[in-house]
């Protein structure tokens, strides 16, 4: 386990995370929840590269290319948030065989360091699961993943009554994990049922009357009061959205096909990955502020310091494979 010293640099960290917490039940009770749509996004991708693919890869091959597109950034939030804990402000002590779990991606099974990391190790890891039975038992695959999604979520609303859960074990493995699966395997259902419907002319106002319900309840859900039973109906809002929004009727597709979405889609994962340690350190250096400036000046600065990694890490690759 990763051990943290009685400091006052832990106490503030201690102090900073209640801040977050109690901002984000103010303002953003639900800020986990989105978490789900990129686990279900991932899995209509997936399915659909599958679909148009004459011939898929093997699953190590697949492994390796998520491996390779996804540990860069990983590897380089860590030592970001390893150095500001253990060398800024001396408040971690990690036993070598943790800090060794954490290079391998493995600590998301235990609690990381960088806890928005246990997205990106169950991402990794769960994709390639999903892979192999969707290439190896095509059609069983499809028929088994709408009993295998409720009954993941059942269990979970079961056990804890909120989907914020991740490093939690049961079984052989986390909660996370099995959000991953359960989110994953209804993203391969949304591509399904996408595929039928876009063959069909659907009626473009009773579309349009859907998502806006949609949108409504999710709002609703994710500004709300926070963490409770009603965060079970937002995966499969998620999943809704991201159908109608891919149907060849909707324009949304395109028009988010922008070069400024396009550039804050890049920085995606860099923004997740460092978010919580760009935080911590503006609300402890910058806490004398008023809350709305602390609130701005933490957006620019993590898109700005997400796209400096981005670009350092891109030409040291560059350099590396070239």
């Amino acid at each position: 386990m990763v051990c943290i010293q009685e400091s006052p640099a832990f106490r503030h960290g201690e102090y900073v995370k209640n801040y977050y917490g109690t901002l984000e039940i103010k303002y953003f009770g639900g800020g986990y929840l989105p978490v789900e749509f990129f686990f279900i996004l991932s899995g209509f991708l997936l399915a659909l590269k599958v679909d148009k693919s004459s011939e898929n890869k093997s699953v190590f091959d697949f492994f390796l290319s998520k491996l390779k597109r996804f540990y860069p950034i990983y590897i380089c939030a860590l030592l970001i948030i390893f150095i500001y804990y253990s060398i800024i402000n001396n408040a971690i002590i990690i036993e070598p065989i943790n800090l060794l779990l954490e290079i391998l991606i493995l600590s998301t099974f235990y609690g990381p360091l960088n806890p928005p990391s246990w997205f990106l190790g169950v991402l990794i890891f769960d994709l390639p699961i999903v892979y192999f039975f969707m290439i190896r038992y095509k059609n069983l695959f499809y028929i088994l993943s709408p009993y295998i999604v409720i009954f993941i979520y059942i269990n979970i609303l079961y056990q804890y009554k909120i989907l914020d859960v991740w490093y939690q074990n049961y079984g052989l493995l986390t909660i996370g994990a099995y959000r991953g699966i359960a989110g994953i395997l209804l993203g391969c259902i949304s591509y399904k049922i996408y595929d039928k419907l876009k063959k069909n002319r659907l009626n473009k106002s009773v579309i349009f009357f859907i998502e806006c319900i949609c949108l409504f309840i999710l709002l609703k859900i994710i500004f709300g009061a926070g963490r409770n039973i009603n965060d079970f109906i937002v995966p499969f809002l998620f999943s809704i959205l991201i159908i109608t929004a891919f149907l060849p009727q909707i324009k949304y597709v395109s028009i988010l096909n922008t070069k400024y979405i396009s550039f804050l889609g890049n920085l995606t994962l860099s923004i997740f990955l460092n978010h919580w340690i760009v935080f911590q350190v503006i609300f402890r250096y910058l806490k004398f502020l008023d809350l709305k400036y602390l609130i701005i000046i933490y957006i620019i600065l993590i898109i700005s310091w997400s796209y400096f990694l981005n670009k350092v890490l891109n030409n040291i690759l560059r350099k590396v494979f070239k």
